[in-house]
């Protein structure tokens, strides 16, 4: 059985001028499994005048970061991003613009558009989130585990999304 791809431009608002652009035509596992290699690549071109930028984590000047957060690279945190005390942003991450991340909120191997909210208790890994999306309370989006070599899964979340908490997990 033969299915035709949409194009993610087509549900993530502000890819064609991402560090995603030249992996529109892909698929988001093709994207998600290769996030720290892109994520690095970005790295290399960032205007490091607007970032801090320690190791392979860059933070926007205009970003703030409480206490407490745990930041891993390689990682780029956008202009006016909010991550509060106690969330965990690990390895492979591109956050835009204006993202928050509330208390203990996970992010993993994932690419988050501008606006997006993840609130308190929430796990995000090998995603792609779109713009202005809103995770609420202990909402997951993840990959799932199988011993299938050919599973592809994981999250792709287009312009707007609105995950409800606590019973929302895609696999």
């Amino acid at each position: 059985m033969t299915t035709s791809r949409v194009p993610l431009t087509e549900f993530v608002s502000g890819l064609a001028d991402s560090p995603l652009a030249a992996w529109a035509t892909r698929a988001p596992w093709e994207i998600t499994s290769q996030s720290e290699a892109i994520v690095r690549a970005a790295l290399d071109a960032l205007a490091l005048e607007d970032y801090l930028v320690t190791g392979d984590v860059a933070v926007h000047r205009s970003a703030q970061v409480e206490g407490g957060a745990v930041l891993k690279g390689p990682l780029i945190l956008g202009p006016q991003c909010f991550v509060a005390a106690g969330a965990y942003l690990r390895g492979g991450n591109w956050v835009a613009r204006g993202c928050t991340f509330g208390p203990g909120a996970e992010l993993k191997s994932s690419f988050v558009f501008a606006g997006t909210k993840l609130a308190h208790f929430n796990f995000v890994g090998d995603s792609i989130l779109g713009s202005d999306s809103t995770w609420r309370p202990a909402a997951s989006c993840a990959t799932s585990a199988t011993s299938a070599p050919t599973a592809k899964s994981g999250c792709a979340s287009a312009l707007r999304c609105n995950a409800p908490g606590a019973t929302s997990s895609v696999r």
